[in-house]
């Protein structure tokens, strides 16, 4: 059964209480030239004369619409979007909205809980170590403990940036996200493909490196076609599901834990029995720098400094729970955050020292990526020694025999949990471009989802092609690709703290259920800031392959945000080169693009409100059409003044048609499906200012809608 609603007053209607022809909710969406371009209809021919410049895309604008412009308007013919219309109205009932609700409850998918979340997100953070621990004692010598200690600090100011800005904006994406929420769609895509470098030089190194760990417990034949295969392996558990990605990540997880902590154990007796080797390296001096192609002395300084910048490296996956927040139950992301600070801070200090108490200072260097497996075979060395009966240290066994047990079970250990990193790599890309294409900064057939397991398959492939494709390209050599990585990582994690800061300045009404203090984001953005230094002083080279990454992925993200001013720039440039080519196809695909509107919900008649919201969509969105949606309830009246403001704006900006709805209902978020439905407009393209503390619903719930103004 179709609802009505009723129609405007037609053109010499006499009396605003005449009684006017009725249609049905579909015809009057059609007639009013809401609908997506590519289906609207001809409306009932009652309408006819009120809507036909509203029912074809605005390649021809109708006959005297310069009649409403300035005399300097700048505007040509096949640019006009069209004029709005400002008198819309219709009812929702509250019938229709609890049965979109219940809809909305039966299609919502089973969330993840703590655990599941931790392991997914955590397998990455937990991994740091294997690689981490060498790293920065080649930086910062007996130091490194230390060093990584000041990075735990650090990671807890971190751990509450996330916690604040995610909170109050609890959807998935990350910086993008919040830059989206709090500055232009601009910066927020430029901290995307940040984040998408990052991912991609994840994947391919932790696979490698995984690779590499198997390699030192049984020889692979081919490499290369291991690294693929891995590649493969865990983009067909991704198309699964999460939430069975999550059960493998918990085993892995689980192992990984267990697997250190034996270590730590094991480690712990060897120092405490013989503490000569931790005496040693505790009286080694700092080592040597190289700054500008010299070689100087270390000292203190900047044995602490370089080895804080290295060992900043090893909260990498930190973010990746912020990349899928909407999949995990009420309350686990703050959990997630938690678990992955004690794990970091629990091993990593601990095992770079009790790594100073087992090896050489020389060995741990000469060793550094296989530090931990070089520490297995000598603990496990000693362990077997002491339980032959050999005297003294233990060492009377050698470097090998049974002690090869506990390096072999380290090495396994550290393919699995790097294998978990890829995993994390997957989920946390799924979720960051998922969230790019639903506001068109990347191709929309992205977010199509298969019927077998509802999984976003062409993020998965595409994501499996390009790691397939760097890996051969690079023939499994990453050093480059890891150094690639970590300014990657630095930098969204320098741009998510600024985006905070931006969040906390610009949208302070923002429910959020963390608030952290001025003095703890700026000392974090601070310290951030000197970490992604020190690795550019350490290895200038790498900034110029880093740029190259960046402009490679960026073309793409740029092309997508810019595809309109793309397609202007080209019906210009045809024009004025080649007047005798057609532009129509160009135009046409042009006015397609721009036709389906922005919404915006707007509660009064404030033009300060209106006019910010319209320079948004004007700098930030393709489209040219803004839809201004007032909702109220059925014994309140819209504000009297709203569609004189809208009609203003309409003649102000003729680039963007601007039209008014009134409807009859109640705000929230079965509306905000129903208006998906009928409407035909992405979720993500619907926008509201910037609620307080009294607002009823959680940003997460509205499906993405997007904050812009104060």
């Amino acid at each position: 059964m179709s609802k009505q609603r009723k129609a405007p007053l037609q053109p010499g209607a006499t009396s605003p209480t005449e009684a006017v022809p009725l249609l049905s909710r579909t015809e009057s969406i059609e007639s009013w030239g809401l609908s997506n371009p590519h289906e609207l209809l001809v409306s009932a021919s009652s309408h006819q004369q009120h809507s036909h410049e509203l029912h074809r895309p605005p390649t021809f604008a109708p006959v005297g619409w310069r009649d409403r412009l300035s005399s300097k308007s700048n505007i040509e013919t096949w640019a006009f979007p069209g004029w709005g219309r400002y008198n819309l109205q219709m009812t929702v009932t509250d019938e229709e909205l609890a049965k979109i609700e219940a809809d909305m409850d039966h299609r919502q998918p089973p969330k993840l809980n703590q655990w599941e979340a931790t392991a997914i997100c955590g397998n990455d953070i937990m991994a740091s170590c294997l690689y981490v621990v060498g790293l920065v004692t080649v930086s910062a010598g007996k130091m490194a403990p230390v060093a990584l200690l000041m990075v735990s600090c650090v990671l807890y100011l971190i751990r509450y940036l996330y916690a604040e800005a995610i909170t109050a904006l609890p959807m998935n994406g990350g910086s993008f996200n919040v830059l989206l929420n709090s500055t232009s769609k601009g910066i927020a895509s430029f901290a995307a493909t940040l984040a998408l470098v990052s991912y991609i030089a994840t994947g391919v190194v932790s696979a490698t490196s995984a690779i590499d760990y198997l390699d030192k417990v049984v020889r692979v034949p081919h490499p290369l076609l291991a690294i693929l295969g891995l590649l493969f392996l865990f983009a067909m558990l991704v198309l699964m599901g999460i939430k069975e990605s999550a059960g493998v990540a918990q085993i892995i997880l689980v192992v990984h834990i267990f697997t250190l902590t034996l270590l730590c154990v094991c480690s712990a007796v060897y120092v405490i029995c013989d503490p000569s080797t931790l005496r040693e390296n505790l009286n080694t001096p700092f080592p040597d720098v190289q700054l500008g192609g010299i070689i100087r002395s270390g000292s203190f300084a900047t044995a602490l400094f370089f080895g804080y910048s290295s060992a900043i490296l090893g909260v990498s996956g930190f973010e990746s729970s912020s990349q899928f927040v909407q999949s995990q139950a009420p309350g686990v992301f703050l959990k997630t955050l938690r678990n992955m600070w004690v794990g970091a801070i629990v091993f990593n200090p601990m095992i770079s020292f009790l790594a100073l108490g087992v090896l050489p200072l020389a060995r741990i260097v000469e060793d550094e990526s296989v530090v931990l497996a070089k520490m297995a075979k000598h603990v496990g060395t000693w362990v077997v020694g002491r339980g032959g009966g050999d005297g003294g240290n233990g060492l009377g066994v050698g470097e090998g025999g049974g002690g090869k047990w506990l390096e072999v079970w380290v090495s396994l250990d550290a393919f699995l949990v790097l294998s978990g990193s890829l995993l994390t790599a997957y989920v946390g890309v799924c979720g960051l471009i998922s969230r790019m294409a639903a506001d068109r900064c990347l191709p929309q057939f992205l977010l199509h989802r298969n019927k077998w397991r509802r999984t976003t398959h062409n993020i998965i492939l595409g994501y499996l092609c390009l790691s397939a494709a760097l890996v051969l390209i690079l023939d499994g050599d990453v050093t480059d690709l890891s150094g690639v990585y970590s300014l990657a990582f630095l930098a969204v994690l320098l741009l998510f703290t600024f985006g905070t800061m931006l969040l906390k300045f610009k949208r302070p009404s923002l429910p959020r259920e963390v608030t952290v203090s001025w003095v703890s984001v700026v000392v974090a953005f601070i310290m951030i800031f000197i970490g992604l230094l020190g690795n550019l002083m350490g290895d200038p080279q790498v900034l110029l392959v880093f740029l190259a990454y960046v402009a490679a992925v960026g073309a793409l993200v740029l092309g997508m945000f810019q595809w309109t001013k793309l397609l202007r720039f080209a019906v210009l440039m045809l024009r004025g080169v080649c007047p005798g080519v057609s532009t129509q196809a160009l135009q046409r695909e042009l006015a397609l693009a721009q036709a389906v509107p922005s919404v915006f919900f707007c509660k009064a008649d404030d033009v300060y409100v209106l006019n910010k919201a319209l320079l948004y969509v004007t700098a930030n969105e393709q489209s040219r059409h803004l839809m201004v949606i007032h909702v109220h309830d059925k014994e309140k009246s819209p504000p009297p003044l709203l569609a004189k403001h809208v009609e203003s704006f309409d003649t102000m900006y003729p680039k963007v048609k601007c039209s008014l709805l009134i409807i009859e209902g109640h705000f929230g978020p079965p509306l905000i499906e129903f208006l998906h439905q009928e409407l035909k407009v992405p979720v993500n393209m619907m926008f509201i200012a910037a609620p307080d503390e009294t607002f009823k619903y959680k940003l997460d719930k509205l499906g993405g809608v997007r904050v812009i103004t104060h």
